[in-house]
């Protein structure tokens, strides 16, 4: 049986410490490994904020959510991530090149 592993089930098994743990978030599918990233990330951990982020500008495990992805993407980077402020110039650039299409 092929089971498929996204980005957020796998780092959010990683971040949590769950790789020896029964009850490995991934076997719970995406949403349950974006609701462990996201505890982690509300707890401090700049790496679940980063991909937290990435979940929700994606939709991996939760409704693509693109505030709550900026607004994690700045926390993020205020604690020193250079790829979360990195994906915000990204974004922004985006936004702005959207606006200049319309």
């Amino acid at each position: 049986m092929f089971v498929k592993f996204t980005v957020c089930t796998v780092i959010a098994a990683v971040l949590c410490g769950c790789s020896s743990n029964p009850e490995l978030p991934a076997s719970k599918g995406d949403a349950e490994a974006a609701k462990w990233l996201k505890m982690a990330a509300e707890d401090g951990n700049l790496y679940a904020q980063y991909y937290y982020a990435e979940c929700c500008l994606a939709g991996d495990g939760v409704p693509v959510d693109r505030p709550e992805a900026i607004r994690v993407l700045k926390l993020a980077a205020s604690n020193g991530s250079i790829e979360a402020s990195e994906l915000l110039q990204k974004l922004n650039s985006e936004k702005s090149s959207n606006k200049e299409n319309k």
